[in-house]
């Protein structure tokens, strides 16, 4: 996976195939931020069901063309069909934006060597408004990360910050949840057995309806561990693992 300005498209395509002759290029999206020279890019990668090794990397952005290799495996018994992968970028650990992308898995790799490659289909977005989901037991941890919002661009919700006396509290809870387009869940022994935060995730999910695309993003942020908190089976489907301290650091 490439990062680069726009403009140099074409550097990309010359050095990735100096690096693989049968290199092709099977998409791009843009995220549209502005992104300083010298700042850290970690991106991660999701596939549910394949095995990345080495699923977060990062490189120090000097807007030129630069990459990361990930080393993804699919189970012998995997069955041949399509896979919704995200790419999940953030900027000195704050995330700000993901690509969503669809891969085919065919039989065998001479099978698809032999058949020409099929677009990466998918679309980037920035966020632009972030829920912040967490107990309140962790409520000074979870308020030295999300001042790293404001300087993207990122408005966030946070209740001891936006709740005024007299308001309906569940309600705009629910009206916040669903006008995010990024869930931070801050995760702790603390929130796995807030009854609240529980809640904020069931509405978080049912805004998706299952839809891995649909907004918001929930993207999990270890603030105990390792190891971290076991996830709740509301989000098993989820990587709730220790490489997720990469992300929000205070």
């Amino acid at each position: 996976m490439w990062a680069h300005p726009p403009a140099r498209a074409d550097d990309v395509r010359q050095a990735a195939r100096e690096a693989d002759a049968g290199a092709v290029r099977r998409g791009s999206r843009t995220l549209e931020i502005d992104i300083v020279e010298g700042k850290r890019l970690t991106i991660e990668l999701l596939t549910p069901g394949l095995e990345v090794e080495e699923p977060v990397q990062s490189l120090i952005w000097r807007a030129r063309p630069e990459s990361v290799q990930f080393l993804v495996t699919a189970p012998a018994d995997h069955a041949e069909c399509d896979v919704f992968g995200t790419v999940r970028v953030a900027v000195d650990s704050v995330p700000v934006g993901h690509v969503k992308f669809v891969l085919t898995v065919v039989g065998t790799a001479a099978s698809w060597r032999a058949g020409a490659a099929p677009e990466a289909t998918g679309r980037a977005h920035s966020y632009r408004s972030a829920f912040i989901s967490y107990a309140r037991r962790d409520r000074n941890a979870v308020l030295q990360r999300v001042q790293m919002l404001e300087p993207f661009g990122i408005d966030y919700f946070q209740d001891i910050l936006d709740l005024r006396p007299g308001d309906q509290y569940e309600g705009l809870i629910f009206q916040r949840i669903d006008a995010c387009d990024l869930f931070l869940l801050f995760w702790s022994t603390a929130a796995r057995e807030s009854e609240w935060v529980m809640k904020e995730v069931r509405r978080a999910l049912v805004r998706k309806a299952g839809d891995d695309e649909a907004p918001p993003e929930i993207c999990p942020v270890i603030i105990e561990g390792p190891p971290a908190p076991p996830p709740p089976p509301e989000l098993a489907h989820l990587h709730f693992d220790d490489r997720l301290l990469y992300f929000m650091r205070p």
